[in-house]
């Protein structure tokens, strides 16, 4: 892991293929339907938030409908709380090895 962590330019490399892969193979590849799906929950689909509020859709959870909004505001925030605790301890443990 210190590989990772040391070289700031792989770090921005990986960051920007969070980024762009979605954004990407929506605009330029022919995707499945469910990968399409997934894609909805990315963060450049967030920062696009007018396509979430000028159609309805809903998401199914657990049998229950949950407008689109809401339900990518809910999956974001969990994947950005994991990537922020992840980062949080092998920062912590990168002080402690030195």
């Amino acid at each position: 892991m210190p590989l990772l962590s040391k070289n700031s330019f792989f770090s921005f490399i990986c960051s920007g293929f969070v980024f762009s892969f979605p954004f990407m193979a929506e605009e330029f590849v022919i995707v499945p339907d469910w990968l399409a799906n997934i894609f909805q929950f990315s963060f450049v689909t967030a920062m696009r938030v007018d396509s979430w509020f000028t159609d309805f859709h809903a998401v199914t959870i657990f049998g229950y409908p949950l407008l689109l909004p809401i339900a990518a505001s809910l999956v974001l925030l969990l994947v950005s709380a994991f990537f922020t605790i992840m980062l949080y301890k092998v920062h912590r443990q990168k002080q402690i090895q030195q």
